[in-house]
């Protein structure tokens, strides 16, 4: 019995309808509650070629070269957050991604496609929609602001004007 659990394998697939730019930075999320403290854990690229990621155990992550620099892991302050962080992340990234850990006396993984597309001439600038974002966003809350204040002006004074009523009678 105790053979069968630790070949065990329960897989979670995680996907989305978005893609990533190149050069931007994305999180692959992978919850490890309970996890083995003891056994390694692991990242690895399942396709198109299988490479090791990363691999943690309990110290420092041991990172592929080509991803130094690009990985961060969030164990050492989440011991139940197995997800990497990759930053600058170029088309040569998109693949599936398996997160691999023990809980208990059961192996683990959960895999996550990452669909990269290329920053072009043919995608709009992403920067100048965030601004277009922003300034209604920034207006609105200006507005609310002189609001309030005028409100709030305003019950001042009746709240000296009561007051100076209730004084004289």
């Amino acid at each position: 019995m105790s053979a069968f659990l630790g070949v065990l394998v329960v897989t979670l697939i995680v996907s989305g309808d978005g893609a990533t730019m190149s050069e931007d930075s994305v999180l692959l999320p992978c919850a490890c509650a309970e996890r083995n403290l003891h056994e390694e854990f692991k990242w690895q690229m399942e396709s198109p070629n299988k490479i090791l990621v990363l691999k943690y155990n309990n110290t420092t992550p041991n990172v592929n070269p080509s991803y130094m620099g690009r990985a961060k892991i969030f164990l050492p302050e989440h011991h139940d957050n197995c997800s990497v962080l990759f930053t600058n992340i170029t088309v040569d990234d998109q693949g599936e991604y398996k997160c691999i850990f023990h809980k208990q006396e059961e192996y683990q993984s959960s895999l996550v496609y990452l669909n990269v597309s290329e920053v072009n001439e043919a995608n709009p600038d992403r920067a100048r929609y965030r601004y277009l974002t922003i300034i209604p966003i920034m207006l609105v809350l200006g507005l609310s602001l002189l609001l309030w204040r005028r409100w709030d002006a305003q019950s001042s004074q009746r709240t000296r004007e009561v007051g100076a009523d209730n004084f004289y009678c």
